[in-house]
């Protein structure tokens, strides 16, 4: 319930909490008027801050990013994941991939990874008027399916990071151990014994070992990150 100042340049009222893995900010009102038809929207109308102070270095992180944007930022949050970044941010760097590695590491807080520079890899770099460089996560050398964020970069600047990473300290507390204890010729033995039925169906390339983790693909998915042969 909202009610509405005598002046109507108030509203008060409760708003719900934030859900889980979102972090504080600007967020945008949709108001039904009671007496009349028709929703009033108030962009930026509401903003959610900390209770105990900013001093989480995720939320510090997207602090700056929202500052160092030289337009308005935009931030969408998925499992505490920021999975859509957009804004205008001025990276170092010569190349394209050198701008998106710069990019990783000023806001690795908010991306969640500890040494981007190790962890992250380039699966596609595409450069032009407007670049995009895509970098793929992996953890201990193994490749993590699934988990990358694509950078969009032009004339020095980053203008959108979309994707979604693991947090590196969860993903290293959750799978320390990373030998496998199925060879991949046992893997595909398995395999081939599944696939019986369909003779035709045949092995295209080598197995290599990667992280499956299910929570990269399918949101509000606990985390439980697994070895597979693929």
């Amino acid at each position: 319930n909202v009610t509405v100042s005598a002046d109507g340049t108030t509203l008060t009222g409760i708003v719900p909490a934030l859900p889980p893995g979102e972090l504080p900010g600007l967020r945008s009102l949709v108001l039904e008027d009671a007496n009349a038809f028709g929703l009033s929207s108030l962009i930026a109308g509401l903003t959610y801050v900390n209770d105990v102070g900013e001093n989480d270095l995720q939320v510090v992180s997207l602090r700056k990013f929202q500052r160092e944007s030289l337009v308005p930022a935009t931030v969408r949050m998925r499992d505490g994941f920021p999975s859509h970044l957009g804004g205008r941010i001025p990276v170092a760097g010569e190349t394209p991939l050198a701008q998106a590695r710069s990019f990783a590491r000023d806001f690795r807080q908010l991306l969640r990874v500890s040494d981007p520079d190790q962890e992250l890899f380039p699966k596609r770099v595409e450069p032009g008027p407007l670049s995009l460089v895509t970098l793929s996560q992996t953890h201990q050398g193994i490749p993590i399916f699934g988990a990358e964020v694509a950078v969009h970069l032009a004339d020095g600047e980053a203008l959108n990071a979309l994707g979604f990473l693991l947090p590196t300290e969860e993903l290293a507390a959750r799978l320390p151990n990373v030998t496998p204890t199925l060879t991949a010729e046992r893997a595909e033995e398995i395999v081939r014994a599944a696939r019986a039925p369909f003779p035709s169906v045949k092995l295209f390339r080598e197995s290599t070992l990667a992280i499956y983790e299910k929570c990269v693909l399918v949101e509000g998915t606990q985390m439980n990150p697994k070895l597979a042969w693929r």
